[in-house]
């Protein structure tokens, strides 16, 4: 019965994904909830924090049901809500109603072994999982199996606390940590062949975004070389003792790099990280966190000396995203969440001069595209002099489907380029019709 009406008083290309992209919710409803979290907020309490996590305990307890059911308007409706299956019917009056071809459609909850043992059954027709190297192995011989791959738009990295060793502001420095790894191996290990790629320019942009940007800009590239290493910390004042590096104020260079447990792949390249940098003489200690949400907090917290964290584009697939991913996640720069401390108001560069990230950033959002590819322009050299996060791999995405138990053929089709964590090509083209039955 309401109408909202939002006028822009600049060009803001791509904002309707944004608001497709949120979900607006009743207040009626979730009022209650919403006040206690703007007091939390108001209060200085960080996600993780038990305050919160209390919070979000209570709202997990809540059914949220109408009549039974939770209120639907899409091709499919709720039938039954299980522990572990959720099943849906078509909704005839739903959107998209007239367009599918399945009346019934299940989906199975499972971390990467269930997901593997129904690919095995063939009891699911497609898996969101995004399964390691082993697992693959494992399903290789199963009868139909359909693997899709779709480029990644972000990738797996590490950030270094600034604000809490000031010797990492040095850019020398953090270009020679990218001079000692072998992204290569990290890749295969954390991701298998297949799931991973390294990116074409260290511009901070998956390769989609960054392709034809940057033709007539010379960047740097790296790829593994200890001597070049060992020229820019020598550079920055760093010297090699018999027991490893020493930082210019003489003390020995320790510090640790965390992960998360459960998150293979952030594990993996977290352990080798560490590995490729203690053979080059640094004293890196490993350690994962548990995957209890506190993780979250503990990034933004700048609770850390290394981690293992995000590059690029996890959050929208416009080039803006990675710059927010680049800077600004996990970097909000105040007493409560310093984040990784990196400033972004006055960015010294070789070649940019010194550049304010803030208003680039913002730049890069809106505007006409000849402006906004000048802003992205500038960024990516940013990134590439700088590199406020170390960009190690991106992520090449392979699922799995089943072809001729319940469905004909699976495909991601005209939705290629579209991240599985994004809108999955899959769940579309199941809406679409495009998706049949075997």
């Amino acid at each position: 019965d309401l109408t909202v009406t939002v006028v822009y008083t600049e060009v803001f290309p791509g904002v309707d994904h944004g608001v497709l992209k949120t979900q607006v919710l009743p207040h009626a409803r979730y009022g209650e909830w919403m006040d206690q979290a703007a007091e939390l907020v108001a209060s200085g309490v960080v996600q993780g924090d038990p305050e919160q996590s209390a919070l979000s305990e209570q709202i997990a307890a809540e059914d949220f049901l109408d009549d039974g059911m939770p209120v639907t308007c899409g091709a499919y409706k709720f039938e039954e809500i299980g522990e572990t299956v959720v099943t849906f019917s078509v909704h005839s009056d739903g959107l998209f109603a007239d367009q599918v071809n399945f009346d019934t459609v299940e989906v199975q909850k499972g971390d990467n072994a269930a997901s593997v043992q129904m690919l095995l059954n063939r009891e699911v027709d497609y898996s969101t999982q995004v399964l390691g190297a082993t697992d693959r192995q494992t399903i290789a011989g199963v009868e139909g199996l359909k693997e899709i791959s779709t480029p990644g738009y972000d990738g797996i990295g590490l950030m270094l606390n600034q604000g809490r060793f000031p010797e990492f502001a040095d850019v020398r420095v953090r270009k020679a940590f990218m001079y000692v790894f072998d992204t290569e191996i990290i890749g295969e290990i954390a991701k298998g062949a297949g799931g991973y790629y390294i990116p074409a320019t260290y511009t901070g942009l998956p390769d989609p975004h960054a392709e034809g940007l940057f033709d007539d800009v010379e960047l740097e590239y790296y790829a593994s070389d200890h001597d070049k290493a060992t020229s820019l910390l020598e550079e920055a004042g760093w010297t090699k003792e018999d027991d490893g590096w020493h930082k210019p104020d003489g003390a020995l260079a320790e510090y640790e790099i965390i992960g998360i447990d459960g998150w293979t792949d952030f594990a993996l390249t977290g352990e080798q990280a560490m590995s490729q940098l203690n053979e080059f003489g640094f004293t890196i200690t490993y350690r994962n966190l548990p995957d209890d949400g506190n993780q979250w907090g503990t990034w933004g917290a700048g609770d850390f000396d290394i981690a293992v964290r995000q590059w690029a584009n996890p959050f929208v697939p416009y080039v803006y995203g990675s710059w927010q991913m680049a800077w600004f996640t996990d970097n909000a720069n105040t007493a409560d969440a310093p984040g990784m401390g990196i400033p972004t108001d006055a960015v010294e560069t070789q070649t940019q001069g010194t550049v304010n990230v803030d208003e680039l950033y913002l730049k890069a959002q809106k505007g006409t595209e000849a402006e906004q590819a000048e802003a992205n322009k500038q960024l990516g050299i940013v990134f590439n002099e700088t590199l406020p996060r170390l960009p190690l791999f991106l992520n090449q995405r392979v699922t799995y489907a089943i072809e001729g138990e319940r469905v004909e053929k699976v495909d991601s089709g005209a939705y290629e380029l579209n991240d599985v964590y994004f809108d999955n090509p899959i769940m579309i083209r199941i809406l679409d019709g495009s998706i049949e039955p075997a």
